[in-house]
């Protein structure tokens, strides 16, 4: 009787084993499942990394063209500010000029 006992304990320790390496079997399938997930995500993540780098660096071009044409502008408008004021002069220096001719 006792053997028999033992055999059937044994039967059942064995079934409970086989429950539980099912069970860790399906726990280990889940977790490589899982981090082949997060191995994906980081490649992504790595090329949304280099893809923000890039466009940083555009960013940074451009500002650094845009305050060129912005000073560019400026000096063009000084430039367009003096041009004025030499035809302002000229415009006085003729009129004077026709002036005195005409009193001549």
């Amino acid at each position: 009787m006792k053997i028999e006992n033992k055999s059937e304990n044994l039967m059942k320790i064995n079934e409970e084993l086989k429950t539980k390496n099912k069970r860790f079997f399906d726990v280990a399938d889940k977790a490589s499942e899982i981090l082949r997930e997060n191995e994906n995500m980081k490649n992504d993540l790595d090329r949304l990394n280099a893809e923000n780098t890039r466009i940083l660096s555009e960013l940074g071009e451009v500002e650094e063209n845009y305050l060129k044409l912005k000073n560019d502008h400026r000096q063009m408008e000084l430039q367009f500010d003096n041009c004025q004021n030499e035809l302002k002069q000229i415009n006085q220096i003729n009129s004077k000029n026709e002036n005195q001719n005409i009193a001549n």
